[in-house]
């Protein structure tokens, strides 16, 4: 899928992996005597590394982001089995997650396929709240 979007435009993976956020540089504006700091887009051009750098996001957010990635593929015609969607959630995870992502896999519902993604989505948003930022 990755390589199909990349082709298709890269700017759009671009905001897949990046959320909807556009780095920033800052301006000095003069009006007459008095001189303003404002914040502007970067262009692509001038993005360094640290622009592409993720912030780290909550799992709310990530759940979010799938859901409306798999929601409009859904629309278009590319339908994914709700077990291969959880699947793409844990492997797509960031280390940080790995104990909880190991323990959902060893976990009877994953095992006999009746894991939901609603099962899955309360158990990461329970870990974060408990375990990650208590």
């Amino acid at each position: 899928m990755m390589i199909w979007i990349r082709a298709q435009d890269v700017r759009i993976w671009k905001v897949i992996e990046q959320g909807n956020r556009i780095p920033m540089k800052k301006s000095t504006t003069k009006v007459g005597e008095v001189s303003t700091e404002i914040e502007i887009p970067k262009l692509e051009s001038e993005f360094n590394d640290d622009d592409w750098k993720k912030e780290e996001e909550r799992i709310e957010e990530t759940l979010e982001r799938f859901s409306r990635i798999f929601n409009g593929l859904n629309m278009l015609g590319k339908k994914y089995p709700e077990r291969e969607i959880i699947i793409k959630i844990l492997r797509s995870l960031t280390p940080k997650w790995n104990s909880k992502a190991n323990a959902i896999v060893e976990g009877i519902h994953y095992q006999n396929e009746t894991l939901t993604y609603d099962q899955l989505r309360g158990n990461l948003l329970t870990y974060e709240m408990t375990i990650l930022d208590p």
